[in-house]
C-alpha cells in the first residue's frame, strides 16, 4: 500500500482520473460503459464532498451542483462531456490542490505533488521528470491506450517509475494481462509501492526482476520480449540512465516501438493500398538488374561533392537511389537503376511531385508499409518487401522466397540491403553522412532545408578523424547500418563521404 498520508490524497486524485475517463467514453459514444463508471464514482464523490463541506462548503456545493448538472445532460453525450471538462474537472483540480504541497528529496530524486495530486519524480542528475508534473496518472492512461492490444498476455516494462503506467496497462487489459517489471534496485520498487500506485495491482498479476547488473538485466529484458503476444515499454529514464551498458540496444528498441505505435494505423492503410501496386518480385529484379558493383545514393549533403563520380558510374556500376534524392539525381541527368522507399508518411508524395513521368522506366523496391500515395504516383514497376521489425504487426512476408529483410530506421539501410540482395560484392556509399557537415542535413535540391544544429545535437567521430555534429537519431541509424555491414563480411563497403560520420566496417573511399 502507498504511505498512509498519500492514500487520502490519491482518493481525491483518482476522482480526476475517473472523470476524465468518463468524459472520454461519452465522447466516443460508449454510453453504457460511462454509466457503469459514473454510478461507481458518485458515492465516493459525495462522501468526499461531505468531508470537504466542513472546510469549504462553497467549493463542495459547486462540485455537487456541477455533477448534478452533468447528470441532467446524460442523454446529450457532447453536452455531458463538456460540463465534465469545463466545469466539474476544474473544481476537482481546485479541491485536489489543497494537498499538493509535497516536495521531498531522497538523494538525486525529488518527489513532488503534480497538479493532479499524484506524486511525480524529478531526477537532478538527468534534469528530467520520470512522470508528468501535471497529471502522471492521465499521462499513463494515454500511454496505456496507445500500447495495449487484446492479444497481449504479458506486458514487459523496463523501468517502473511510480507504477502509473504499469497500473494503467493492467487496467486497460481488463485486469487480465500479466505485468513484468525490470528494475535495477529494490529501492525503485519500494518507491513505486510506497509513493506510487504499484500496490494497486494484485500481486498475482506482477513479476518483478531486480538486478544491479545492468547488462544482465537488459539482456533478460531483450530475451523475454522476443516472445509473441507480449507488449513492451522502455521508460525514457531507464533508456537514458542505462544506455551505455547496452550498446544502444535499448535506444534502438525504444525508438522502434515508438515508431510502431505512432505509425500503426498509417501502416495498415499503406499495407492495404500497396497490395494493388505489387507489379513484380525481387526475384524478377534480380534477373534484370543484378550486378556485382552497386552505388547506394542517400540524401546526405556530401552528394553535392560526388555528382561527377555518379555520372561516371552510369554503365559501369548499378545505382540505387533513396526516394528523397531522386529529384536531385534526375536534375543532374543521372537516372538510377533502382529507387527504394520505406517511409510511411504522406509527406513523401512531395519527393515525387513533378517526376511521375520520369519514373516510368525505373523499377522501385518499396517496404509494404511505405507511403501508398508515393507508390500510387510512381509509374515504374514496384516490388514489395517486408522488414523484419514489422512482422509482428503486419504479418509474415508475402514473398516467401525473399523472406523478411533485417533493416531499420533509415531508407539508406533499405538501399544497402537491396544492393546486396541484387548481387553486390562492392557497395559504394554516397550521401550516407549521418551527420550535419556545414550545418546541412540533406543535399541541395531535395526539398529539405538547412536545420538549426544548435538544438539537440551531439558529436561523433568523422571519417577524416575529426569531430562532426550529429544527432541521437542519426547515431541510432548509424548503429543499424554498422550491424548491417557486419552481417555481410564478404561484401566490400566503401564510404565516399569525406566529412560525415565514421561508419565501422566501411573503408574510406
Amino acid at each position: 500500500m502507498a504511505e498512509i498520508f498519500l492514500e487520502e490524497i490519491y482518493k481525491r486524485s483518482y476522482l480526476l482520473e475517473q472523470l476524465q475517463e468518463i468524459s472520454q467514453k461519452m465522447q466516443r459514444m460508449l454510453v453504457e460503459a460511462a454509466e457503469v463508471q459514473w454510478n461507481g464514482l458518485i458515492p465516493e464523490l459525495l462522501l468526499q464532498m461531505k468531508k470537504l463541506s466542513a472546510a469549504n462548503p462553497e467549493l463542495a456545493k459547486g462540485i455537487v451542483d456541477a455533477a448534478e448538472k452533468a447528470k441532467i445532460s446524460w442523454y446529450d453525450p457532447s453536452g455531458f462531456s463538456s460540463i465534465i471538462d469545463s466545469e466539474l474537472l476544474p473544481l476537482i483540480f481546485e479541491y485536489v490542490s489543497y494537498s499538493c504541497g509535497i516536495d521531498v528529496s531522497e538523494g538525486r530524486f525529488t518527489f513532488r505533488s503534480s497538479n493532479s495530486g499524484f506524486l511525480t519524480v524529478y531526477d537532478s542528475v538527468h534534469d528530467l521528470y520520470l512522470h508528468s508534473p501535471n497529471d502522471p496518472m492521465w499521462e499513463a492512461h494515454t500511454m496505456a491506450e496507445a500500447i495495449w492490444r487484446p492479444e497481449m498476455e504479458e506486458i514487459h516494462l523496463y523501468g517502473v517509475g511510480l507504477g502509473y503506467t504499469a497500473y494503467q496497462l493492467w487496467k486497460c487489459s481488463y485486469e487480465s494481462s500479466r505485468i513484468i517489471i525490470y528494475e535495477t534496485s529494490e529501492e525503485m520498487v519500494r518507491y513505486a509501492r510506497d509513493y506510487g500506485v504499484l500496490s494497486w495491482i494484485p500481486q498475482e498479476y506482477i513479476d518483478i526482476y531486480v538486478s544491479d547488473d545492468k547488462e544482465e538485466l537488459a539482456e533478460l529484458f531483450h530475451r523475454n520480449t522476443r516472445k509473441k503476444n507480449i507488449g513492451k515499454l522502455i521508460s525514457t529514464w531507464m533508456g537514458i540512465e542505462y544506455e551505455e551498458y547496452d550498446q544502444g540496444r535499448l535506444s534502438y528498441e525504444r525508438m522502434n516501438e515508438d515508431a510502431c505505435r505512432w505509425f500503426h494505423d498509417l501502416w495498415m492503410i499503406n499495407l492495404r493500398e500497396n497490395r494493388k501496386r505489387a507489379d513484380i518480385t525481387i526475384g524478377d529484379l534480380r534477373k534484370r538488374i543484378a550486378g556485382e558493383e552497386w552505388v547506394v545514393v542517400a540524401a546526405g549533403p556530401s552528394v553535392d561533392e560526388h555528382i561527377s563520380f555518379l555520372k561516371e558510374c552510369k554503365g559501369k556500376r548499378r545505382i540505387v537511389a533513396v526516394d528523397v534524392i531522386l529529384k536531385r539525381l534526375l536534375a543532374e541527368g543521372i537516372v538510377p537503376d533502382l529507387v527504394v522507399i520505406g517511409d510511411p508518411k504522406d509527406q513523401m508524395i512531395g519527393h515525387i511531385e513533378g517526376l511521375e513521368e520520369a519514373t516510368k522506366n525505373i523499377p522501385c523496391i518499396a517496404d509494404r508499409i511505405a507511403s501508398w500515395r508515393y507508390l500510387k504516383a510512381y509509374q515504374g514497376e514496384v516490388a514489395l518487401m517486408t522488414a523484419q521489425n514489422s512482422l509482428d504487426r503486419i504479418g509474415p512476408a508475402e514473398d516467401a522466397e525473399e523472406g523478411a529483410w533485417n533493416i531499420g530506421g533509415t531508407v539508406a539501410s533499405l538501399a544497402l540491403e537491396a544492393a546486396v540482395r541484387l548481387g553486390a560484392q562492392i557497395v559504394w556509399m554516397v550521401g550516407v553522412d549521418l551527420s550535419y557537415p556545414d550545418n546541412a542535413q540533406y543535399a541541395a535540391g531535395t526539398r529539405h532545408e538547412i536545420i538549426d544544429t544548435n538544438v539537440g545535437m551531439c558529436n561523433t567521430e568523422s571519417v577524416d578523424g575529426g569531430i562532426v555534429k550529429t544527432s541521437k537519431t542519426f547515431l541510432f541509424f548509424l548503429s543499424i547500418i554498422e550491424r548491417q555491414i557486419a552481417s555481410y563480411p564478404r561484401v566490400r563497403f566503401i564510404n565516399m563521404s569525406k566529412r560525415g560520420a565514421k561508419i565501422k566496417g566501411a573503408i574510406q573511399g
